[in-house]
């Protein structure tokens, strides 16, 4: 069972994300009780997380039990450094969802189910990010932390909140571009270096662009 708390890490803001979805425009009273009970999940997950590692040593899981190179899979590994990060981010997230209940009961109770699942994402995001150990996975969850971030910001009463997070949206995908512009390049360079030199056999340049394919093709 201890195997498998990083994917329960991610799983359960996700999921409850998903059932304030199904049954929060209902009756909006649910989605208090579900967010706080998944995020206690991830805060008590963390813990546990962090007590095997500093015990036995950093955990990798596989989701699926896809390991390297089959295909496109999901490496997510906790070590002493983010087991803290995680318990940090479980122990704000779980706060700021119990001081939320009067708040967003106070105002605008129809969107009060579109906050929670936002606001569960956002925490799977950064879930996410401080475990993922791939390039590519780590790239999806910075989109998906920065989208839903974005929404939230949008949901404000006033004007502003939503010029700010038109703002963000801009900077976000000017920078988002850049950046799978440079991967790409990179990409490109690599291979166009390796048609026009063959390296030797375990030298230092062929162990890089068999790194560089490894991140870019397989993640």
């Amino acid at each position: 069972m201890v195997d498998q708390i990083p994917a329960v890490l991610v799983l359960a803001p996700l999921f409850g994300a998903l059932l304030i979805g199904l049954i929060g425009h209902r009756d909006h009273r649910v989605c208090f009780p579900i967010a706080l009970a998944s995020l206690s999940v991830t805060f008590f997950g963390a813990i546990a997380a962090a007590q095997h590692v500093f015990t036995n040593g950093p955990m990798d899981y596989f989701v699926g039990g896809w390991e390297k190179p089959l295909g496109i899979g999901i490496h997510l590994r906790i070590d002493a450094l983010n087991a803290l990060l995680l318990i940090a981010i479980a122990t704000v997230a779980v706060l700021v969802t119990f001081f939320s209940i009067r708040r967003v009961g106070e105002k605008n109770t129809e969107k009060t189910h579109y906050f929670y699942i936002l606001f569960l994402l956002l925490c799977l995001g950064l879930f996410g990010i401080t475990i993922a150990a791939d390039a590519f996975n780590l790239f999806v969850l910075i989109e998906v932390s920065s989208l839903t971030s974005y929404g939230l910001i949008a949901m404000g009463s006033s004007r502003s909140g939503a010029y700010a997070a038109f703002n963000y949206v801009l900077m976000g995908t000017t920078i988002t571009e850049a950046k799978t512009f440079t991967v790409n390049a990179v990409w490109v360079r690599a291979r166009v270096d390796r048609s026009a030199i063959t390296p030797a056999p375990g030298s230092y340049r062929q162990a890089t662009l068999g790194s560089v394919d490894t991140v870019l093709l397989n993640h």
